[in-house]
């Protein structure tokens, strides 16, 4: 049931979510850094939420300025910490 439900929230995510989130997190993201991000939620939430986020990653800090990508793993880690229990 976890799965559908999560399955269900990335499916109707979109770029203005990603865009608020940053922004209520003070991260402040270029447009390109904000299609990057949505495009790993979109195409590797499995493997993230399975703890396979290193090409993520990767991905994340050949994309992302060095600011963005250490606010944007640490928060990734912040999330992970809290929520690890309810996946």
């Amino acid at each position: 049931m976890k799965d559908q439900l999560i399955k269900n929230y990335i499916n109707k995510l979109n770029i203005s979510d990603i865009e608020k989130f940053a922004l209520n997190n003070n991260i402040n993201l270029s447009n390109n850094e904000t299609n990057v991000i949505y495009d790993i939620m979109k195409k590797n939430y499995k493997d993230i939420l399975n703890g396979n986020y290193d090409t993520s990653f990767k991905i994340l800090k050949n994309n992302l300025s060095n600011d963005n990508y250490e606010k944007v793993k640490n928060l990734f880690f912040k999330y992970k910490e809290k929520y690890q229990h309810l996946l």
